[in-house]
């Protein structure tokens, strides 16, 4: 869900959330190099046209990822339990031209 309103002819604002369910449903699962899980996007950035042929954009976005548990055995037989905390930043520039 998201949108973005004109402040004026020059300025643009926009923001957004929304929600992604991982398709791994248990530890016994879960790839340990890829624990995905349930994560939350929250965005919000700008548009700023310098002139009719040139806009600058900017973006952050953060995601809330829940805590991800792994338990796996290894082809030897060895068990791998173990859990993960993460959170993901993204930053964009951006610059738009027109001929």
């Amino acid at each position: 869900i998201g949108g973005e309103y004109d402040v004026s002819r020059q300025l643009t604002v926009r923001a957004g959330v929304g929600y992604e369910w991982s398709p791994i449903a248990n530890p016994t699962q879960r790839i340990i190099g890829i624990p995905d899980s349930n994560r939350t996007w929250l965005s919000a950035g700008f548009s700023y046209n310098w002139s009719e042929s040139l806009a600058f954009d900017f973006a952050y976005t953060h995601l809330f990822v829940e805590d991800a548990r792994w338990d796996r055995n290894t082809l030897t037989g060895t068990r791998l339990t173990g859990s993960l905390e993460a959170d993901v930043d993204i930053v964009t520039l951006g610059m738009r031209t027109r001929w």
